[in-house]
């Protein structure tokens, strides 16, 4: 099992989705032949192919059954690597953490926050007012930091 740990927060079109589309290709060596046949991106979306723990498998079924994932069996997650269950820390499991330059997770978290306020009908977040509380680490993840 492969769990990668993304501080990532904002847009589909992203850094992590470029990853979550490039590993399970690289890591399927099918895939790589000159027979496009066998390429998982063709018939699969990379959050099809890299699923989330807390968003697509948990959030479902506290007790998901993974036995139809052929091995190794890759996952991302928001979880921070102290939250983790002792069972994976200390298992053979691969953990590959990925983080944004904080600036460019800042403005990314901050167009996600306000297209969230903006559709429920409220004034979107001053960017300013956002910036002070990122510095301070007020927001859902903590500050930065603490996390790299």
């Amino acid at each position: 099992m492969v769990l990668f740990r993304s501080l990532q927060l904002g847009r589909l079109l992203t850094g992590t989705t470029w990853l979550k589309a490039i590993i399970p290709t690289i890591m399927n060596p099918m895939g790589r032949m000159n027979d496009d046949n066998n390429d998982p991106l063709l018939k699969r979306h990379p959050n099809e192919l890299m699923p989330s723990l807390e968003v697509q498998l948990f959030k479902e079924n506290p007790n998901p059954d993974l036995s139809y994932m052929p091995s190794p069996r890759i996952f991302r997650t928001h979880v921070p690597y102290p939250m983790l269950p002792e069972s994976v820390k200390n298992s053979a499991c691969k953990i590959v953490y990925i983080t944004r330059d904080p600036k460019d997770m800042f403005v990314s978290l901050w167009h996600c926050l306000n297209s969230l306020v903006t559709t429920q009908g409220n004034d979107p977040w001053p960017m300013d007012e956002a910036f002070d509380s990122f510095c301070r680490g007020v927001h859902v993840f903590g500050p930065f930091h603490d996390h790299v």
